[in-house]
């Protein structure tokens, strides 16, 4: 995945409010154009690639500016928790998603 597309997914962490959705992490679309400085090309580039590698779903989308993120691994919704471990253990997603720093969660 190329390190724009993980620097957006971590953006996108980023932008969820503080619920998630049942499905998984619901995130403001402006939000995390705006953090970026993407046009909406390049945005929509962004989305494209996160739903050819399953980690948004099409038809979770909650209205024109929310999307969804999620990734099941065995029925799992493993993107979730993942987000939801980092914030509790304060670890940085940042640095998980966006470096792919797997080691952090040891």
């Amino acid at each position: 995945m190329p390190k724009q597309t993980r620097l957006f997914l971590w953006h996108a962490t980023q932008a969820v409010e503080k619920k998630t959705s049942y499905n998984g992490v619901e995130f403001n679309a402006a939000t995390v154009s705006g953090r970026l400085e993407l046009s909406s090309e390049e945005f929509f580039t962004e989305i494209s690639r996160l739903e050819h590698a399953d980690l948004i779903d099409k038809d979770a989308r909650e209205g024109e500016n929310r999307f969804v993120l999620q990734y099941y691994v065995n029925g799992e919704e493993m993107l979730k928790y993942l987000h939801k471990y980092c914030i509790a253990k304060n670890i940085s997603f940042e640095d998980l998603i966006g470096k792919i720093s797997f080691n952090l969660l040891n």
